[in-house]
Order: C-alpha cells, then structure tokens, then sequence
C-alpha cells in the first residue's frame, strides 16, 4: 500500500512569499514571514472590500439573517487605501505634539485614562517599527496587560506612555508620572522573574521590549541624569534581561502570541556596505585588545554583530529594531570591557553610536549617538592608535551635520 503523503498547492499566498519561493502562512492583514522580514505584506496592500446590503424596507426586521442578504463587493481606490496605511504609520513630531496637548497629565483621578488614551492612539504607533507590528502593541499586548497577574505590563505600558508625553510636552508632571510607573513596575515584576514559565512568558517579554525603549527615551528628560557611557553600560545589562527571558522560554514564545515578534533579519549578509564603514571595520578588526586572550572571541562576536547592526540599517534606514541586535547579544564579558573602559570596547561603541544618530530623528532617541561618540573622544585624546579608529564615526556626527531633526 502507497504511503506516501500528498498535499495540496495552494496559490493565494502572498506576493513576497511568491517572490521568495517561500511557502506563507497566509495569515492576514500581514503573512509572519513578512513581518519576521520588515516587509509591506501584498494581503495588507490589496484591494479592501466593504459588504454592503440592499434588502426590502417592507420586510419585518426581525425576518432578516445575514445568510440571505445579498453581498456587494465595493473595491476602495488606491487614495483610500494610502489614507488607511498613513493612520498606522508614526506622524510628524509636530501633529504628536498636538494630539499629546490634549491629553497633558492634570494630576486627577483621570489620569490614568488620558495615558491609556494617548498610548490607543499616539504612543503605540510611536513604538511600532512598521505598520505589521502595530496590532501587536496597539491591541495584543494592551490585552495582556488587563489580565489579572499582568500588573506590571499595564504599568510600564503606562511609564512609556507618560515618558512619551514628557518627551513631546516636557514638563514636571510628565517626567514625575512616568518614573512613578516605571518604579512601580519593576517591582510588580520580581516575583515573576523567578518563575517564567508558558502562562507568563509573552507580557514578560512584552516587558523586557520597553525597558529599553524607556531607558532610551529617559535620557532626554529634565531629570538630573549620569554621564552618558554608564548610561549606555546600564542599558546593555537591561537589554540583555531580553535575552535571558527569550532562552529560557523560547518554546513557549515560539507558541504564544508574539511568535510572530523576532529580531530583524539581514536580507544580504553578505551585502558590501559603503567604502569609509568597509575600512574602519577593517581597521578595527586589526587592533588588539589590551585584555587577556581569551577576550579576542568576544570582540570577534562585536565586531560580527556591529557590521550586522550596520546592514540591517542599510536594510531599513528608519527602523528602530536595528539599534537591538547588539546590545541584546553581545557577549557580557564585552560590556564588562566598557565598564573597564578598554580602548577596543570604546571604538566599537563609537561605531554603534553612528547608528543611534542615524536614527535620531526618532524621539525615543535623540541626544545618545552624538553623546556616547563625544564622550568616548574625549576619553581618548591624545591617543593617536585610538584617535584613528575613532575618524570615521567622528566625521560621520560631525558638528555641521548635526542639525535639528524634530
């Protein structure tokens, strides 16, 4: 008897799958492939169709069910569908400004309703990377959030909102509500930090994405704040819980809601990138640590993850998610390098920090490319082996580029 297994082709996958000669899930509005890419999906792209209903007035209203209206299929023109995509994307500085002013914190019992208002409508979108992720802040994880348990998602969910109107309306009680959230937050999560398991694993990892988003964005406040490279010391550690989270619970990640939500992908490793970054890797590649031999390995992993950081930017010049990949798997003993304040570890910072300025026009991170770069040239001047490796990512942040991008 023939055992052989068959299956069926099927044709209405996706364009980019298509493309891709890949098999799609045809999950829509968005296949995971294409998110998992940072990809426009072709399902959200098509032609949105209204039902609409043409039935007898005379007819009694309780006498109609839906199997026997007739359907109307209406295509929406290319103008409407535009309208449709630009209401998921992240709007001007300005125009957030205007919506945040509406929403300004009143120090009443209704201020935990302005902020989970703003976040519906301004700071989920702010958050998004592209307009296949937007569901999952502005819908999936607020839900989790209201679960009972989840008491510590709904209130960093709630300190990066109030950091998000700090950022656009700066004032006292902005800054005052999102460190009050925030503190509250990491103590509601403690207990659940030694017990991950199925049940908790995706609003932990929903938490341990906006910590950094909120440690970035903190930095820009009114507060009295350290200088800045124990400030992106800091930022590793916490960015690296990410990781923690993630190896212990990846199946169950894998399984649950946010299966979906990965780090970016290169869609060339082998791409070249521009001839100046091609040279000061190259140099950097050449310098020997001052550290014990051992460490040669984990400059070599920095070193790999940098020039990944640099094409997934070249990838996608606005995406945010670029900045992750290193800090999240970087090898601690690199950040242990950076609290020592060993030359190699600060060049290969400096370089990173290019990306961080390239994205600046992103609220959530102004002020940290050019700071680190600056604070590392000064640490090192008078050091010409070291002030050489710093050329490229200097010129590039160089003072007469350095304009307002808000």
């Amino acid at each position: 008897m023939n055992s052989r297994r068959f299956h069926t082709k099927t044709r209405t996958g996706c364009t980019q799958c298509k493309q891709r000669r890949t098999k799609c899930d045809e999950t829509k509005p968005n296949c995971t492939k294409c998110i998992r890419r940072n990809e426009t999906c072709s399902y959200q792209t098509s032609s949105l169709t209204i039902i609409s209903h043409s039935f007898d007035l005379d007819t009694p209203p309780e006498k109609f069910t839906t199997a026997s209206l007739p359907e109307r299929t209406l295509t929406i023109n290319s103008k409407i569908q535009e309208k449709i995509r630009e209401s998921m994307r992240e709007p001007p500085v300005d125009t957030q400004i205007t919506i945040a002013a509406r929403y300004s914190l009143q120090s009443d019992p209704n201020d935990t309703l302005r902020l989970l208002h703003h976040y519906a409508i301004s700071s989920c979108i702010s958050i998004s990377d592209s307009e296949g992720v937007l569901p999952m802040w502005r819908d999936v994880v607020p839900a989790m959030a209201f679960e009972k348990g989840n008491e510590y998602l709904l209130s960093i969910l709630l300190a990066v909102t109030a950091l998000h109107l700090a950022l656009l309306l700066p004032n006292e009680e902005h800054t005052k509500a999102a460190v009050h959230h925030y503190t509250l937050a990491l103590e509601q999560v403690q207990s659940h930090l030694t017990e991950i398991g199925e049940a908790n694993i995706s609003p932990l990892f929903s938490f341990a994405c906006l910590i950094p988003l909120y440690s970035f964005g903190i930095h820009t406040t009114s507060l009295p704040t350290t200088p800045i490279l124990p400030q992106t010391i800091e930022l590793f550690t916490l960015i690296q819980g990410i990781t923690a989270i993630v190896i212990t619970g990846h199946q169950w990640l894998n399984n649950g809601p946010l299966s979906f939500y990965t780090l970016p992908e290169v869609t060339d490793p082998s791409a070249p990138l521009p001839p100046a970054l091609e040279s000061s890797l190259d140099l950097l590649s050449k310098q020997k640590p001052t550290s014990p031999p051992e460490s040669v390995e984990e400059y070599s992993k920095a070193l790999a993850l940098l020039r990944h950081t640099f094409l997934l930017h070249q990838d996608s010049p606005n995406m945010k998610l670029a900045a992750l990949p290193l800090p999240i798997l970087v090898a601690t003993g690199f950040v242990e390098k950076l609290k020592d304040s060993e030359p190699l570890s600060l060049v290969i910072l400096a370089h990173y920090a290019v990306v961080l300025y390239r994205l600046r026009h992103h609220i959530w991170l102004q002020g940290w490319g050019e700071e680190i770069i600056d604070a590392i040239a000064e640490m090192l001047n008078g050091n010409e082996e070291w002030q050489g490796c710093l050329a490229w990512p200097i010129e590039e942040t160089s003072a007469q580029d350095r304009v307002d991008v808000s």
